[in-house]
Formats: structure tokens, C-alpha cells, sequence
């Protein structure tokens, strides 16, 4: 696809001229008046090309630590269209301190923190699919299932709390698949993270 990486048009005063008299006086560009009603704000800054574009785009995380379900919560309710967790077996009950995705989506312990996570993102979002894909089982911390085969098709990969030599490994496979690749971690006052957009992106 073109555009993978989604850049966005810089604002300016004449998007904000074009749609600042609301949603129902501009092309809604393929967009229902429920998706407009729902990204209003955001159609204000970005305009409809840019929300079509992330409409379409596809998002794979893995590693659901409290960092990456608080950006699964804002990509999700910012439009993406596809949301793709990689569920490693961890049940609920067994969460990453902070995924606050993961209690909401649960009744009881009895499913993975994947499938709760993604419960809670469908809520948040009904016009975002929401998938879970991996083998299930292993335990937090494994990585194998994010190979080229779960890649295929994502325009971006987020990667929380991976060993370096995994996040290295997921790093080339995302090359090969012309994804954009990110990889972060918190712990207490330290963090960390690296973005990787492929061999095309420009650095200033």
C-alpha cells in the first residue's frame, strides 16, 4: 500500500478554514455521519483523507504491559482500522501492572489478557476491528509467534517489554515486511524507546 507510515498533512489556516463550521459542511469523503460524528475533532485537525488512511491501516502490539494498552487505547479511539494484539497466554488475572484494558475487559481470570484487552478496545470502539492472533499458552515474555506470517499485511508493529534480541529479530522481520516498527518499555522512572520506519523514511 502507499502511504504505509500515515504521515499527516501539517496544520494550517486553511484546514482549519475548511472545517471549522462542523462535520456536516465538508465531503465526508467516504466516512458515515457516524464515523464523522465519532472523529469530529480529529477530521478538524487532520482532515478526511488522513482519518481514511488510518481507517485502513492495521496495527499489530505485542507485549501488553500498561504502556502498550495505553497506546492501544489511543490509536483505537483515533480511528485505526484494524487493531491486532498477539496474545502470549498470560490470563487476565495475570496482567501487567497498569493495563487497565485488560480488569475492564474480564469478568473473572478464565480468558487471556489479550482477549480482555481487546474486549475493552471493541467497547471503546465499535468501527476499529479488534483481533487477537498467537499461539497462546507460552507466557508473558514470549515473542515467537511475531514472525512474518502474524506480520503480514501491518503497517506498524509496537513491541512493550521484549528482550533486546527479540525485539531485534521482530525489528528485521517488520523490514521485510514494510512495516514500521516500535519498541518501548517503563519501568518505575526509567524508560525506553526506539522507532524504526523502514529504509524510505527520511531523518531530519
Amino acid at each position: 500500500t502507499t502511504g504505509r507510515h500515515l504521515p499527516l498533512p501539517p496544520l494550517t489556516m486553511e484546514t482549519a478554514d475548511d472545517y471549522s463550521s462542523g462535520a456536516a459542511e465538508f465531503s465526508l469523503g467516504g466516512l458515515s455521519e457516524e464515523q464523522a460524528a465519532v472523529y469530529d475533532r480529529q477530521l478538524r485537525v487532520w482532515g478526511v483523507e488522513a482519518q481514511k488512511r488510518l481507517g485502513g491501516a492495521k496495527f499489530l502490539v505485542a507485549g501488553l504491559t500498561g504502556l502498550a494498552s495505553e497506546a492501544c487505547k489511543n490509536v483505537v479511539l483515533a480511528g485505526i482500522g484494524t487493531m491486532v494484539l498477539y496474545d502470549d497466554g498470560t490470563p487476565s488475572a495475570e496482567a501487567a501492572p497498569g493495563n487497565f484494558l485488560a480488569g475492564a475487559g474480564a469478568a473473572d481470570g478464565a480468558v487471556s489478557v489479550a482477549a480482555a484487552t481487546a474486549a475493552t478496545l471493541q467497547e471503546m470502539n465499535p468501527f476499529c476491528k479488534v483481533e487477537v492472533v498467537g499461539p497462546g499458552g507460552a507466557g508473558r515474555g514470549e515473542f515467537s509467534g511475531v514472525n512474518a506470517a502474524s506480520l503480514a499485511g501491518c503497517d506498524a508493529v509496537l513491541v512493550c517489554g521484549a528482550p533486546l534480541a527479540e525485539a531485534e529479530r521482530i525489528n528485521d522481520a517488520c523490514r521485510e515486511a514494510g512495516a514500521a516498527f516500535f519498541a518501548a518499555d517503563c519501568r518505575s522512572s526509567s524508560a525506553n524507546f526506539f522507532a524504526d520506519l523502514g529504509a524510505s523514511f527520511s531523518y531530519l
